[in-house]
């Protein structure tokens, strides 16, 4: 909540407070009601003084520079000793914050952005807000960071922040892409796409966030599924929040942090699963920790899973499903239609670089190979199956003469790897139970699944190979009148049968030659 409601709330208990010490007593000691009044408000004074910002005090306490075609305000951390390094935090405004008088910029909804460095110890830091003369995407210009870094005092260069709303995310991306090596952390929201600063992203290792409203009108839900799809296409973790019927608007409240704004998310590092807050999770980066995750094989022993269903669901779900040690690759597709694009093979790439369950990306990428039918949601999942949210929307195939297939091509296996692959899948895709009666064939193993017949939440395919290519192809498939989905997939790297009876031979080696002396 934004400090100014604060004071606001606090007058009005204390009003209401004096005013029944005074009924209560009105009968009583006329001066024992008086002492009383004075304690509760001297008791209570400190918190009507909270820190509230309002563009003028960012004015009376700001510095105004020029770089460039850039003004920008500049505020210095308070009470930094002298050889004391602190962040800086650099703010993006949107396109209608854009002129030249340097005060527009200073939007009452970055105030509450402003208000956490400013009053909060564990974020004290400067901050910096440049004003675009021009409308448009409000972005960063060459040499401006280092004009920054060189002209101000105490800012620590591995921890510099960048956040922006709407034009100003697109600033964020833009700016990110261009400077990685000066930014420690990026934020964006409702930023609008831009898919040449996300493929200019590529093996970039800087954190990214990005929040949109599920609803928001100038950002399309399609858009921020390629956006999020092309971050990652490119070598990138990004992390993503899907706010529920949210809008473009309400920066404020998500600055604040007020409930169901910024506490979930998919996708990042699994090594910051932990940090759910906006400010922790940026303050924790540092420019010289960074590594890029350069993708690998995946190792004999390790696992990769992957969630199918909905975009509109990823983000409500995402936070019991980031765990240590648990990570999940989300599919999040361009559109709801799990269709197949002949003319771009690009829009049919589902995960690309899929990470392991403890964090490290691989070589091993989903494509789409033939059309589902359809996504489902409202399924009824199958509880003794992971985390219900997995389990309550899938990919559909079936029913009718269209669809009656659907195949995915695993690619980036290894040759001399074998594999075991569980495939889950809800106990029904409607609350209509409907026939579930599918074939689900991998390579040149096939099993048939009947869902509403047997309790088993998954099948698995045991010591699999790929094709010379390191390829498989899953096909799931049906007969006219039913339906068959998925749900999730599990990909776990095994040791070959022949290593495993020559790894039993070998412990057992030392017991034989003992029983027979």
């Amino acid at each position: 909540m934004h400090p100014q409601i604060y004071v606001l709330m606090i007058d009005h208990i204390l009003f209401m407070l004096s005013n029944l010490i005074f009924a209560y007593n009105a009968s009583r000691d006329a001066n024992m009601t008086t002492r009383l009044t004075i304690l509760l408000f001297a008791a209570l004074l400190p918190l009507t003084t909270t820190y509230a910002t309002t563009k003028q005090d960012i004015l009376n306490e700001s510095i105004a520079g020029t770089h460039g075609r850039l003004n920008y305000r500049y505020v210095a951390a308070e009470n930094v000793t002298q050889d004391e390094k602190l962040p800086l935090v650099i703010f993006l405004h949107g396109s209608g914050e854009a002129g030249t008088d340097n005060k527009k910029q200073l939007a009452s909804y970055m105030h509450p952005l402003y208000d956490t460095i400013r009053t909060n110890s564990r974020y004290k830091a400067h901050f910096l807000a440049p004003q675009d003369p021009t409308p448009g995407y409000t972005r960063l210009h060459h040499g401006f960071i280092d004009h920054i870094l060189n002209t101000y005092d105490n800012i620590d260069p591995n921890r510099v922040y960048i956040t922006g709303v709407s034009a100003g995310g697109v600033g964020t991306l833009e700016s990110l892409a261009h400077f990685h090596n000066k930014i420690a952390a990026a934020l964006t929201l409702g930023a609008p796409m831009s898919l040449p600063a996300a493929r200019m992203m590529a093996q970039n290792p800087t954190p990214l966030w990005m929040i949109v409203g599920s609803n928001d009108h100038i950002v399309p839900l399609n858009n921020i599924a390629k956006m999020y799809n092309q971050t990652q296409y490119h070598g990138s973790q990004p992390r993503l929040t899907l706010i529920p019927n949210q809008g473009h608007w309400d920066w404020d409240r998500m600055y604040s942090q007020a409930p169901g704004y910024t506490n979930h998310f998919i996708g990042g590092s699994p090594l910051n699963n932990n940090l759910t807050d906006i400010y922790d999770w940026m303050f924790t980066q540092k420019l010289d920790r960074q590594t890029v995750n350069t993708p690998r094989p995946l190792h004999t022993g390790e696992s990769i899973r992957i969630d199918f269903g909905l975009e509109e669901n990823f983000a409500q779900n995402s936070q019991s499903i980031q765990n240590p040690n648990n990570y999940w690759n989300d599919i999040v597709r361009n559109n709801d239609w799990p269709t197949y694009d002949s003319s771009n093979p690009d829009n049919n790439i589902l995960i690309k670089n899929a990470i392991t369950t403890t964090g490290h990306k691989t070589k091993i990428s989903i494509t789409l190979n033939d059309a589902f039918r359809f996504i489902q949601s409202n399924n009824i999942p199958n509880n003794t199956a992971f985390d219900d949210t997995i389990m309550n929307d899938s990919w559909v195939v079936g029913h009718n003469w269209q669809n009656r297939q659907g195949k995915l091509l695993i690619t980036g296996l290894e040759v001399d790897q074998t594999y075991n692959i569980k495939i889950f899948a809800a106990a029904s895709i409607t609350d209509t139970q409907q026939s579930l009666l599918g074939t689900y064939t991998l390579g040149e193993a096939s099993q048939t699944w009947d869902l509403q017949n047997t309790a088993t939440p998954f099948i698995e395919f045991e010591n699999i190979t790929t094709n010379q290519f390191g390829q498989l192809l899953l096909t799931i498939s049906t007969t006219p009148g039913n339906f068959a989905h998925i749900s999730a997939l599990e990909i776990t790297a095994i040791p070959e049968p022949n290593t495993l009876a020559a790894i039993f031979i070998l412990t057992a080696l030392p017991y034989i030659r003992h029983r027979t002396h």
